[in-house]
């Protein structure tokens, strides 16, 4: 059935301005352009028909043709726009020839031709509507509906190309609330099974639906089945299955790899219509900035639904495009060993291991909550006696000799600050080797000013501290100032004062005195880094000493606990920088170094006064034990 559309003269101007406003301001999300284009016949009798479908074009350009709105308001967030052809009048009558050109998402296009009927009536041109104005295909009450269906997220792989983020069974715990027999108690045994805040699940059933499902947590299904005889018989726990994109274990990697999930409300309203509610995207790590590309491109379905909802047919349909797999350098042993390493220590901590032959991230850790901040990556910190390793091939360079004789006492003082070493240690004259390999601050500060003005840093920056660094995930390289007076320049000496670093700083610093060179830490196959491929070839001499004087830090210094750590010979700096103002202060522990062609780093922070030889060194044996065939 045709309905004649009542239209406005002309010169009724103030009703068309109140009319446009009140739609403009109630109109849908849908944007609709329309630009008409007038081809008429007939000469100057056509004035009047012009105007009236140049009104008609406004009110659809506006969102404001009320008959119009409810068939498209389906299409949001698509935008329309509509040309007119040819306007072709007999007697009373004029068909005029619309040109519909649909922008929808993901840069795609969809066009069509409709026409559009006027009627003349007391001297004024009346649109006609029909549903097949908008689209020839559709009947009194149908309307139009895009769908965006998601392609299949593609899978992040190892170095090796194995696949290490793949969709795997999960079960979505939750509770429907008429099925509750002791609200108060469910939530605290789920609190005390799962970990779960029992108020917010409390107030969460309570204003739910009687049949609604209330998410609770999903859990991996293995994780699952653990506690199915636990959570099953829960009066009120309901249970739903499905797959997620997850690494084989909960901890692998996983502050690195990120997680995916149902985008935020922040994330919809910035997407421009690229996601929807229901939809899993990468929330944080790799997934999150590498989501373009791991989701693909979403499939686009234009339905044509009657009345009662029923899809009756389809008009446009573009098949989604599964993503392109993201390749790591990780290495799943490597990993696995890292992960294992950290297990069971209950501070801040984080261990990052490199192929010094490559550059290549094998691991990459943190603990206690493998989910939390990655301060592997990007944490903070003051290094401690591991910058000891840049301060001595500074000296080195300078011609300071490993037989060298150096005072060690239990303090020293620079301008009137006194700088002490761990628990007050005098070792008293010494050669500078066992300076280094005991890690005597004293003996470091006194040698300060023969590495003055720019020569700590420039020698940090050809171990690649506070070089930029782009490998796919946020990281910060470290900051290392030119000390600014004797006191700042004793204290970084020995990795205090102003110098901050991440255990990937450090690593990678560990790495380049291994292989003789700087290279940028790579975490992405064929992503390259930002900036130099590497720096230039440290000094040959100097190095060569500093490697010697680093397995002597195993053999006979602060790391002899690895002294008979199976598998090639272990090289390495301790590290314990004081932090905060507490008595005694908290400290952070650090042991970085290499073996064999895997360098590493260590980091246990806000220890209660722990040494990294005692607290990080460790770590790194037990990670390298899990290493070994």
């Amino acid at each position: 059935m045709c309905l004649v559309m009542a239209s406005r003269h002309a010169t009724d101007t103030r009703g068309i301005r109140r009319r446009r406003l009140g739609l403009m301001m109630g109109a849908a999300v849908l944007a609709l352009v329309v630009v008409i284009v007038l081809i008429s016949r007939g000469g100057s009798s056509n004035g009047p028909l012009e105007r009236a479908v140049t009104e008609f074009a406004a009110e659809v350009s506006s969102d404001g043709y009320g008959a119009a709105r409810p068939v498209l308001q389906g299409m949001s967030p698509a935008r329309g726009t509509v040309t007119a052809g040819n306007v072709r009048r007999s007697g009373s009558r004029a068909e005029a020839t619309l040109r519909w050109r649909w922008a929808l998402p993901f840069d795609r296009s969809w066009s069509y031709t409709t026409g559009a009927t006027f009627v003349l009536r007391q001297r004024r041109w009346l649109p006609v509507f029909s549903p097949r104005l908008v689209q020839p295909s559709l009947r009194d009450g149908d309307v139009l509906r895009l769908t965006v269906t998601q392609a299949p997220r593609a899978a992040i792989l190892a170095g090796d190309g194995r696949p290490i983020v793949v969709p795997r069974p999960v079960v979505n715990v939750g509770v429907e609330p008429k099925r509750v027999h002791n609200l108060p108690q469910l939530a605290q045994t789920l609190h005390q099974v799962l970990g779960t805040d029992p108020t917010a699940l409390t107030r969460a059933v309570r204003s739910a639906p009687p049949t609604a499902f209330v998410p609770v947590i999903t859990l991996r299904r293995e994780a699952y089945e653990r506690l199915r005889t636990v959570l099953y018989p829960l009066p009120g726990t309901v249970f739903t299955t499905g797959t997620l994109p997850l690494a084989p274990t909960r901890t692998f990697a996983r502050s690195l790899l990120g997680v995916t999930g149902n985008p935020t409300a922040q994330m919809l309203n910035a997407s421009h219509g690229r996601y929807t509610a229901s939809m899993t995207v990468g929330l944080s790590g790799l997934e999150q900035t590498f989501d373009n590309s791991l989701a693909g491109t979403p499939g686009l379905t234009v339905a044509v639904l009657d009345p009662h909802g029923n899809t009756v047919g389809t008009l446009y349909r573009v098949a989604p495009r599964a993503g392109t797999p993201l390749r790591t350098t990780l290495e799943v042993p490597a990993q696995n060993a890292a992960d294992a390493a950290l297990s069971g220590v209950r501070q801040p901590s984080a261990l990052v291991a490199i192929r010094i032959s490559t550059g290549k991230v094998i691991a990459s850790a943190i603990g206690p909550d493998p989910g939390a901040y990655n301060i592997a990556f990007q944490g903070t910190f003051p290094p401690g006696s591991t910058f000891k390793i840049v301060t001595t091939l500074a000296l080195l360079d300078q011609g300071e000799h490993p037989s060298d004789t150096v005072n060690c006492p239990a303090d020293i003082s620079i301008d009137g600050r006194q700088f002490h070493n761990a628990e007050h240690e005098v070792l008293g004259p010494i050669t500078f080797a066992h300076a280094f390999a005991a890690s005597c601050n004293t003996a470091f500060a006194g040698l300060a000013p023969r590495v003055s003005g720019t020569t700590l840093p420039r020698t940090a920056a050809m171990l690649g501290l506070g070089r930029a660094l782009s490998i796919g995930v946020p990281a910060f390289a470290g900051e290392v100032p030119a000390p600014t007076d004797p006191v700042d320049r004793a204290a970084e000496a020995f990795g205090q004062g102003q110098i901050l670093v991440s255990p990937l700083a450090m690593v990678s610093a560990a790495a380049a005195v291994a292989r003789g060179r700087w290279l940028p830490p790579e975490l992405v196959e064929d992503r390259a880094a930002s900036g130099s491929r590497g720096g230039s070839p440290l000094p040959s001499g100097p190095v060569a000493t500093l490697r010697t004087l680093m397995r002597e830090v195993v053999t006979s210094g602060t790391a002899n606990a690895l002294a008979s750590q199976p598998g090639l010979p272990v090289y390495g700096k301790t590290g314990t920088a004081e932090t905060g103002t507490s008595t005694p202060p908290r400290t952070d522990a650090w042991f970085v170094g290499y073996q064999g062609d895997v360098a590493f780093a260590a980091l246990v922070a806000n220890t209660a006064n722990g040494f990294g030889g005692a607290v990080a060194a460790p770590i790194v044996g037990r990670f390298l034990a899990k290493l070994q065939p």
